[in-house]
């Protein structure tokens, strides 16, 4: 009779649910009109727009590129999916900036690509190609690199910032040609990485997320 009672109340929450989000316009009439742009069953890293341009970083799904100037965009498909990669937030493509009109792109866990770190493409997202110069390393993975953020300096498109998933900071002063560490330590590990730059002083970063046990932390430069 209990387990009846449980099914019967999973029920009724369910339909209460499909009610509600159908008539969702209805009880909020302010959260205006919304359009479905696609990427279904896809798990969406993270959103830039760089340009006229949306990025959609899709993980292990890869990169895509939505153009704002068409009156019917599709989205092009940039790339560098890994199908061997886990479906999660941290995994495949997590991030995307452009650098003096090329494209650098953060991975993580890269095993049908041989390669995880920073992926550069000088022809507008057509080719891709490792752009980490071997100095960004995890213990897991020695070969590779499991890069999460990237971060341009607010004055100089040369400086780049990269957060990795083992609390580790590198940075670039060469446009993501070669890095070098800045801080971290090697064996830790992260989540829900950040990394910002003050636009209003060109010394001033700061760093924050989550470590491998739950532990919140704030870095400051």
């Amino acid at each position: 009779m209990l387990q009846v009672k449980k099914v019967l109340f999973s029920f009724v929450c369910t339909v209460l649910l499909v009610q509600l989000s159908c008539n969702d316009s209805a009880i909020h009439p302010d959260l205006g009109t919304w359009d479905n742009l696609g990427l279904e069953g896809k798990l969406v890293n993270d959103l830039k727009l760089i340009d006229n341009y949306l990025y959609a970083c899709a993980g292990k799904d890869g990169l895509y590129r939505f153009d704002l100037s068409q009156s019917n965009p599709e989205w092009l498909y940039l790339g560098l999916v890994d199908t061997n990669v886990e479906r999660t937030l941290e995994g495949g493509v997590t991030d995307i900036i452009s650098i003096g009109g090329n494209l650098l792109a953060s991975y993580a866990a890269g095993y049908e690509l041989k390669h995880s770190g920073i992926y550069k493409s000088i022809d507008d997202g057509i080719t891709w190609s490792p752009s980490d110069s071997g100095m960004i390393t995890s213990p897991e993975y020695p070969t590779t690199s499991q890069v999460i953020r990237l971060q341009l300096h607010p004055s100089s498109y040369d400086i780049t910032f990269a957060g990795t998933t083992v609390s580790m900071i590198f940075k670039s002063d060469d446009a993501g040609t070669s890095w070098k560490k800045v801080t971290g330590t090697e064996g830790a590990s992260a989540f829900n990485f950040a990394i910002r730059s003050n636009p209003n002083s060109q010394n001033e970063v700061w760093a924050g997320g989550e470590t491998g046990r739950f532990a919140p932390y704030l870095l400051h430069s």
